[in-house]
């Protein structure tokens, strides 16, 4: 999971970058759940906690999030993610 997310870094901070284009002092830590389906494909995303304050931001990595292919796990089940925080700050 972590690998996937790492490959999508990219995208999140680009989700941040406009948010700091809006307001400068955008900051702060995004917990996100997610649940992956059996054939890898993000079914399901919400934010679980957030310290940021801006819902287009939170709506934007939802929105990316969803998008991302998992590889497909040994057993077919949904995995679920209960808890992925991503910390935001403009020196990242």
């Amino acid at each position: 999971i972590t690998a996937v997310v790492k490959r999508h870094q990219s995208e999140i901070r680009a989700c941040y970058d406009s948010a700091l284009q809006r307001n400068p002092g955008t900051r702060g830590k995004i917990v996100v759940a997610f649940d992956i389906q059996p054939d890898g494909i993000v079914s399901m995303t919400n934010v679980k906690e957030s310290s940021v304050g801006d819902k287009a931001l939170e709506n934007c990595m939802l929105s990316r999030i969803r998008s991302w292919r998992f590889p497909s796990p040994e057993a077919p089940v949904v995995t679920q993610v209960t808890a992925y925080p991503f910390y935001l700050s403009p020196a990242q």
